[in-house]
């Protein structure tokens, strides 16, 4: 299910910079060097060959998140050496010469440099992209997806008999996880900032979403008794981790998955130890890297799910790298309903 916007090429401070030769061989939104988005320019240059182990792939949508945003300011976990490109989440063609794979339809996930029009890929990055599954589902799910799939299932161990405390659930990250917990059929407990957040939460079907408050502990514990959350997912950090983890009860397990609140929570060790609990850090990102099998085991369970509608991605489509500069700026002023996916093949 998706919105698509047509196509909108006046962008206000966008610099659509392009440097056109007949060597050029792909196109993006390149940073000369750590700044605000507003500085990407669209440039164009030749790829190198593809080192052993890569693939050339011509990418036909670009998914964007938030992490779009700090890697252009340098502010990202990952600091490439400029030039570079944004574009964490990409789906195309594999277009590698002679190569078994070529023509084949992928969905990859990157460090960076996924917002241009071809990319030499690593090809454990990259997964098949099933027949019944369209390039704009596929590129919703490395990310979003593939964050709540492998931390719910994967690092904290979630059952359908467990009770899953989500912090942040209406960010994409956060939807992701309710998503998926729903459709596993554990009893899913959602917070929200806000009593309008409360209500759109509410809209949606979830039963119990609970204000952030004095005493948010206490909400939950009339509803549901004394600690009765198995996991958290906290995609918030800040002041909710501590009533968060007096929550969980004997053998709780707590998943840190970021910090949109601002600091990072301390746990104190003798409360985990008393407890029983784990806290569970979690960077989904090193996965592709460093368990490249549980990987690729993540994104072929997720388009299954997609296939049997089990999940259904909610995106808005934009075009050319125009849009793209309009997605980024729908991300900075959190206004994106639904992933931000780009068709770069339709630029003018």
């Amino acid at each position: 299910m998706h919105l698509s916007k047509k196509p909108n090429w006046v962008v206000s401070s966008f610099s659509w910079r392009k440097i056109m030769t007949r060597s050029s061989d792909a196109t993006g939104l390149v940073m000369q060097a750590p700044s605000d988005f507003r500085q990407l320019a669209c440039t164009s240059w030749q790829l190198p060959p593809c080192a052993e182990g890569e693939l050339q792939v011509q990418i036909e949508h670009v998914a964007l998140n938030f992490a779009d945003l700090l890697l252009c300011a340098g502010r990202y976990q990952i600091r490439p050496e400029p030039p570079y490109s944004p574009g964490l989440e990409v789906a195309g063609r594999v277009i590698s010469q002679g190569h078994a794979l070529s023509g084949r339809r992928v969905v990859g996930l990157l460090d960076y440099g996924g917002l241009a029009t071809r990319c030499n890929i690593p090809q454990h990055h990259l997964v098949d992209i099933d027949d019944d599954v369209s390039n704009q589902q596929a590129v919703c799910l490395p990310v979003g997806y593939g964050t709540s799939e492998a931390g719910l299932f994967h690092r904290a161990q979630l059952s359908s008999n467990d009770t899953l405390l989500i912090h942040g659930a209406s960010s994409g990250v956060g939807k992701t996880a309710a998503e998926l917990a729903r459709a596993l059929g554990c009893r899913v407990v959602l917070s929200a900032s806000s009593p309008e957040r409360q209500e759109m939460l509410q809209a949606q079907g979830y039963e119990h979403v609970f204000v952030i408050g004095d005493d948010f502990r206490g909400q939950i514990e009339a509803v549901f008794g004394p600690r009765p959350i198995n996991v958290v997912y906290d995609a918030l950090g800040g002041a909710i981790a501590k009533p968060s983890l007096s929550l969980l009860g004997f053998g709780g397990r707590y998943l840190v998955i970021g910090f949109a609140a601002g600091e990072p929570p301390l746990f104190p060790a003798n409360h985990l130890l008393v407890k029983n609990v784990d806290v569970l850090g979690f960077y989904w990102g090193a996965y592709v890297h460093h368990d490249t099998s549980q990987y690729v085991s993540v994104m072929k369970r997720l388009m299954k799910k997609v296939s049997q509608k089990i999940i259904d991605p909610q995106y808005i489509e934009l075009y050319g790298f125009s849009g793209a500069m309009e997605g980024l700026s729908l991300l900075e002023d959190r206004k994106a309903n639904g992933k931000i996916v780009i068709d770069v093949t339709k630029n003018g």
